[in-house]
């Protein structure tokens, strides 16, 4: 191991937290590494200092002031999540058949959705050539079957007519 590797482990080493051959290999690197052994006299006398070091005492008020921004953050926090506390009170089975009911209607959506672009008669295609165009067929052609009654072919309508002029 390199010193660099050694000296990011001494503090865990030197707290008994590495396993047995890590332990082993930096204790063999201690008996040749100067450097190393300067880093670890510092963590060590560190670790002496705050052991010996009384804790200071704390205001009276600490803990109630601590406990009332406590109460106050959890209080905001269940203001940020109580559009969704009514699903925490559903039971389990509702929970899935709800969910399993989701997700029908959301594949039965894109199955439809698919359908939509799908299984026109050749003449009805239109053939786009650019990349714009091609993107742009994507979002129109789910409207090119709308009858000519609809806001669809209103919007058609007006959006090529745009096209066409100069």
């Amino acid at each position: 191991m390199h010193c660099r590797d050694i000296r990011k482990k001494l503090s865990a080493w030197s707290d008994g937290e590495t396993n047995q051959q890590l332990s082993d290999q930096i204790r063999k690197h201690l008996t040749t590494c100067l450097e190393c052994n300067r880093v670890l006299q510092e963590i060590q006398s560190l670790q002496m200092f705050f052991q010996q070091s009384p804790i200071p005492p704390l205001p009276q008020e600490f803990t109630g002031a601590v406990m009332k921004k406590v109460r106050l953050l959890a209080a905001n926090r269940s203001e940020v999540f109580r559009p969704l506390l009514w699903w925490r009170n559903l039971t389990f089975s509702l929970k899935a058949s709800s969910t399993i009911a989701f997700g029908l209607v959301l594949n039965l959506g894109i199955y439809m959705g698919g359908n939509l672009t799908r299984g026109k008669p050749p003449e009805a295609q239109v053939s786009y050539t650019t990349t714009t165009d091609a993107v742009v067929a994507s979002m129109v052609q789910p409207f090119e079957d709308a009858g000519s009654e609809t806001i669809a072919h209103a919007f058609l309508t007006i959006t090529m007519a745009d096209e066409r002029r100069p």
